[in-house]
């Protein structure tokens, strides 16, 4: 089997690509944003864009089964517009297109546990279960491993428990604390995802993953303090907020907002394994005590620091790219096709003192009212666009600096319920901190109001749908 690993670089891509090598034949694709170098002959590393489809389609090309291990919860643009779940749909979403393409046979997701709950689940929990939905929306079988924290020397979670324990001799611990968990062994993980692999009793199915040891956070810290060989004192003080328990995880483990945030909000929630999934006997490994799973991921020291700040890199500022996705309503019997339409005529006239806007069949070009040059010039991608997904590539203007990957595009969600406008790439000519707070800042006012025009539509063509809706 040809094996096609997305994140390889991640914490549990490098596990499983270690673990492959060692305990079966099969060859490995590791897909990352990044080069990875390896002499192993069974390794062949391909660089891929999850934001791009085209790059997406590449990647996956001659593979058998697609592990899905990608999450957006870090910055990988200067500036990013958007929320992570929105950037966490169109991911998934050009790798179920994708493999959809290149056919292949099966996907596994390791996704998060879905509490039993009638609370509401947290936004981290919800974008999982909406990657599960969009993953599962093509006709290729898809296996969903549903995990709590998993422990492992650099797991991001665990990373974080590791700095509170060692940075803190006494701790207040909020209402949360108490809240149970099932944590799962990285190893132990790692050889159910194995058993998984073109496994006809796995197909089209989530398990639960966890140790059969239940704990509670609290109880979590006091053993991670018990193998590092700590003494702490652990307080209960249940009225702490969450938002404060947010702030200062965040001072103490200097871990980004963008990370620390969802997994907090999350913490409020059982996270056990519901019986009626949970993994099955011949999928079983031997678990791993969650003692000896701390201990042998612990350092004498803390290590290597792994960088939890989310900001971009140097390399990363330097390209001084955008993206900006919004979510938007799709009114009944529109698709992306009628979208774009809809969007190049609302625009000038939606600011039609500015701006005046010009469009063909293949181009849509932006002027300022009385000036020749173009603002933006699009041009549409006829090739690579169809009736869910209308693509444009950003070929020229004085707005923006010329660049092959700039694009715009409006795609449908599997559930024809919203449309996502994106901009990927998207390189300004104006001086970054000039374009930040003009252009950047009219970019998202001209689309939200763009979303409330298409809910006014919504409500014109179905005002029953609108009344259930609210």
């Amino acid at each position: 089997m040809k094996i096609a690993i997305t994140g390889a670089r991640g914490f549990v891509g490098k596990n499983l690509i270690e673990f492959l090598l060692n305990n079966t034949t099969h060859n490995i694709v590791a897909l990352s944003r990044k080069p990875i170098s390896s002499s192993n002959p069974r390794i062949e590393h391909r660089v891929a864009d999850f934001y791009s489809l085209k790059d997406s389609e590449e990647a996956l090309k001659n593979c058998d089964i697609g592990i899905y291990l990608i999450h957006s919860m870090l910055q990988s643009n200067r500036l990013n517009q958007g929320s992570f779940e929105d950037y966490d749909y169109l991911l998934a979403d050009n790798f179920a297109r994708a493999a959809k393409t290149n056919s292949l046979k099966q996907i596994v997701y390791v996704s998060g546990i879905v509490p039993r709950t009638k609370k509401k689940l947290s936004t981290h929990l919800k974008s999982r279960v909406e990657v599960e939905n969009v993953l599962a929306s093509t006709e290729i079988p898809l296996t969903v491993l549903r995990s709590s924290l998993i422990i492992g020397p650099l797991g991001s979670s665990f990373i974080l428990l590791k700095k509170l324990v060692y940075r803190l001799p006494s701790m207040g611990l909020p209402a949360w604390a108490n809240t149970p968990c099932q944590p799962i062994f990285i190893d132990d993980l790692i050889y159910i995802l194995n058993a998984c692999i073109d496994n006809s009793t796995a197909m089209n199915r989530s398990f639960d993953c966890g140790s059969p040891e239940v704990l509670s956070y609290k109880e979590l810290i006091a053993t991670t303090a018990k193998a590092a060989h700590l003494k702490r004192k652990l307080i209960n003080l249940p009225n702490i907020p969450v938002w404060f328990s947010k702030l200062w995880i965040r001072l103490i483990t200097g871990a980004s907002k963008s990370l620390v945030y969802p997994l907090v909000d999350s913490l409020t929630t059982p996270m056990t394994v519901n019986p009626k999934h949970a993994v099955t006997p011949e999928l079983q490994p031997e678990y791993t005590s969650i003692l000896k799973a701390i201990t042998v991921s612990l350092p004498n020291k803390e290590g290597k620091k792994k960088i939890l700040h989310g900001r971009p890199s140097k390399k990363t500022k330097s390209r001084n790219e955008v993206r900006s996705i919004q979510r938007l309503p799709l009114p009944r019997d529109f698709n992306a096709h009628d979208i774009a339409k809809t969007y190049t005529r609302w625009l000038p006239k939606a600011i039609s003192r500015i701006i005046v806007g010009k469009t063909d069949e293949e181009n849509v070009i932006f002027k300022f009212m009385g000036l020749p040059a173009p603002l933006l010039h699009l041009k549409l991608a006829q090739n690579r666009s169809t009736s869910d997904r209308q693509l444009f590539y950003i070929t020229g203007g004085l707005l923006v600096k010329k660049s092959k990957r700039g694009r715009l595009e409006f795609r449908e969600s599997y559930d024809k319920k919203h449309v996502f406008a994106a901009i990927h790439d998207y390189k300004p000519s104006l001086p970054w901190w000039i374009y930040l707070f003009s252009q950047a800042i009219i970019h998202k006012i001209v689309m939200s109001h763009f979303g409330k025009h298409l809910k006014n539509i919504k409500k014109k063509k179905n005002p029953q749908e609108n009344n259930n809706d609210s």
